[in-house]
């Protein structure tokens, strides 16, 4: 389990991320907007939109060049997932109790991290502060 966050990309190489030294990060917090609800078939999560954020993926894509998964080469739809992995009827009703609430939201991303999978649990290796 991880904290709230948005995913850049699922399966990286070492020496991909190694690589993230290179990159010109942004000067500030990246401007997002948290504008809908998303069902994942067995989950939940908020789309999030930012075009400034699409733009600092694509950059931190290039700084890290290689072999991408077919996951991470499919077109990104950033999003924060609340709920996965539950029955799909479990996320439906989830979906419509929040829908009745869900008010758009503006937020910031303040920098970026690097996890690392270890069969259950996640180590934190790396952060990228935006200045």
């Amino acid at each position: 389990m991880l904290p709230a966050h948005l995913t850049f990309f699922h399966q990286l190489s070492s020496a991909q991320t190694a690589r993230l030294s290179g990159l010109a990060a942004p000067a500030g917090p990246v401007p997002i907007l948290c504008d809908g609800l998303l069902q994942l078939g067995f989950g939940v999560a908020v789309r999030v939109a930012s075009s400034e954020l699409a733009r600092l993926r694509a950059a931190v894509r290039d700084v890290m060049g290689g072999e991408f998964s077919h996951q991470d080469s499919q077109t990104w739809q950033p999003h924060v997932t609340i709920q996965n992995k539950v029955p799909a009827d479990a996320a439906q009703r989830l979906h419509r109790e929040l829908a009745n609430k869900f008010a758009v939201r503006a937020g910031a991303v303040t920098g970026l991290l690097v996890w690392e999978y270890l069969n259950g649990p996640w180590k934190q290796v790396d952060r990228l502060p935006f200045a």
